[in-house]
């Protein structure tokens, strides 16, 4: 049995281009490896530019949650946990958001168009086996409902009616249609 590896973020920078970084380290960590911190310089603020996405065996070990947060800055959701069995502690996980559904359709002499439903899980949506120990998940929110489209009359013929709005996103903080464990959060 291999002995699990460990990858150390280096840096608070946002793209997963960027040798170093949190998302770096996630894209490129094998099955059953661990992150940690070992930041230079010191940063209290990691600023995503996309999602983490996490599709394997993974533990993300931070250096505690009054110390160091991942936020999507009102742009973009946190963390995405595809599948594996993950953990992850010691951070603050904030800001994070999904986009807005969409607008339902308008044209001449139908009905309009539903709106699509907000996507869910602001800060975290999670459908593999997700463990938070130690974690602050705040002021993550999710993407409100597309409008109905317009039904309105034509030259030729009678009107049609609006189309439905779409529902808000569900799980500002968190979404799990996995397993989830809470603890000490």
């Amino acid at each position: 049995v291999a002995a699990a590896t460990t990858y150390t973020v280096t840096n608070c920078l946002g793209p997963a281009a960027s040798a170093g970084s949190l998302p770096y380290e996630v894209q490129n960590a094998p099955n059953g490896s661990t992150i940690n911190f070992s930041l230079s310089p010191s940063c209290s603020l990691i600023t995503l530019a996309d999602p983490i996405e996490i599709t394997q065996n993974l533990s993300i070990d931070g250096p505690g949650a009054g110390t160091l947060s991942v936020s999507g800055a009102g742009a973009t959701e946190d963390f995405d946990v595809v599948s594996g069995v993950v953990g992850i502690s010691g951070l603050t996980i904030e800001d994070g958001t999904t986009p807005a559904g969409q607008a339902g359709t308008t044209v001449a002499e139908q009905n309009g168009g539903n709106g699509t439903n907000g996507d869910d899980g602001g800060g975290i949506y999670n459908s593999g086996s997700l463990t938070l120990a130690s974690d602050v998940v705040s002021a993550n929110t999710t993407g409100e409902g597309g409008a109905g489209g317009y039904g309105y009359s034509g030259p030729d013929s009678g009107g049609g009616t609006g189309g439905g709005g779409g529902n808000g996103g569900a799980g500002g903080a968190i979404y799990s249609t996995g397993k989830l464990t809470v603890t000490n959060c």
